[in-house]
């Protein structure tokens, strides 16, 4: 460390100080003073940690859910291959994918952390060190990425977006999805538990907290408590909101990867929450006899997304150890089998 600022004033102003004592008590008394400033200095360069202020849940209706232990293997995206080491993507110098739009390149939240993800699988499976790397190479960029707001951590999205090419609903740049917040949540939630360093631990409880401010006033928000006082996550946090399922889920299963890996009981409460909303409002998203809808408040139908939303049921069911979530997904299946 350079040796400038307030640090080389103490060290000069402590020399001059112990030349003009004479007693030996007074000296030794100085180079106590002396090694603790030493001491602070080197504690405030490690203040780059991310930190997350206390936390107060908001009220909402919540069922008393038995939230599963679930190791990696029953976990979402344990079918997933480890990528290997071959970038055949657009990239940065530190091997972090970028997008292009328009002749340009920028870094687009869900794809890096879903990337990242992939190289959590190879790390998880194979236990080579060169996806480690790879991991440290994804976060900093993620870190240098990502927005600090009221002691939360989100991943901007930094383009305007037309939901369904409407041109009345737009996301306006920066705007933040509880779809890529979970992901991050998974992300950094399974390397901590993976390696168990607490730095990616304390990237983890930022994101949480991201997940814990649901006033929808506010400049970032992705999740929000309804009129009913029901939990929901956001992936297009709208106003009115527009509930789409898929990312909704994917925002519980970040949840639920931190709850495994903290044992956080205000996890545990938010995916209690999470459950209790798909649980009363699954019907509104059933055609009965056709596809479902991809949210609640444009009714789109995409036979691919129908047979995504079978599968992330089933997960619910793992997670919230509650069979109606299966009988859900059965009956999504039953809509669309001939």
């Amino acid at each position: 460390m350079p040796l400038s600022g307030p640090f080389t004033f103490n060290i000069f102003a402590l020399a001059r100080i112990v030349r003009k004592m004479r007693s030996q008590n007074k000296i030794r008394l100085v180079i106590i003073i002396f090694v603790l400033s030493i001491g602070a200095v080197l504690l405030s360069c490690n203040s780059s940690k991310p930190t997350a202020p206390a936390i107060v849940l908001p009220d909402f209706n919540r069922q008393a859910y038995d939230i599963q232990n679930l190791d990696f293997s029953q976990r979402w995206f344990h079918d997933r291959v480890p990528p290997g080491f071959v970038l055949n993507f657009p990239h940065d110098q530190h091997g972090v994918i970028m997008s292009e739009w328009n002749g340009e390149y920028f870094y687009n939240p869900f794809v890096v952390i879903n990337q990242g993800i992939n190289y959590w699988v190879g790390l998880e499976q194979t236990s080579d060190p060169r996806y480690l790397e790879l991991i440290n190479n994804y976060t900093a960029r993620l870190m240098i990425e990502g927005h600090r707001i009221n002691g939360a951590l989100y991943f901007p999205y930094l383009f305007d977006y037309h939901y369904a090419g409407n041109s009345n609903m737009v996301m306006v740049s920066p705007w933040y999805s509880g779809f890529a917040q979970g992901l991050a949540l998974s992300f950094f939630s399974r390397v901590y538990e993976t390696t168990g360093n607490e730095y990616f631990k304390s990237i983890a409880d930022s994101v949480f907290y991201s997940f814990v401010a649901s006033d929808t006033t506010l400049a970032a928000w992705v999740t929000m408590i309804d009129s009913l006082g029901y939990f929901w996550i956001e992936e297009y946090p709208f106003c009115p909101q527009i509930h789409v399922f898929n990312g909704f889920m994917t925002g519980i299963f970040g949840l639920h990867d931190y709850y495994m890996a903290t044992g956080s009981i205000e996890c545990s409460e938010l995916l209690r929450g999470g459950c209790t909303t798909i649980s009363h409002y699954f019907d509104q998203y059933r055609v009965p006899g056709s596809i479902c809808y991809y949210s609640l408040r444009v009714h789109e139908q995409y036979a691919s997304y129908h047979s995504l939303v079978i599968l992330e049921l089933r997960q619910i069911a793992k997670i919230s150890g509650d069979s109606s979530f299966s009988v859900m997904a059965d009956s999504l299946q039953a809509d669309i089998d001939p």
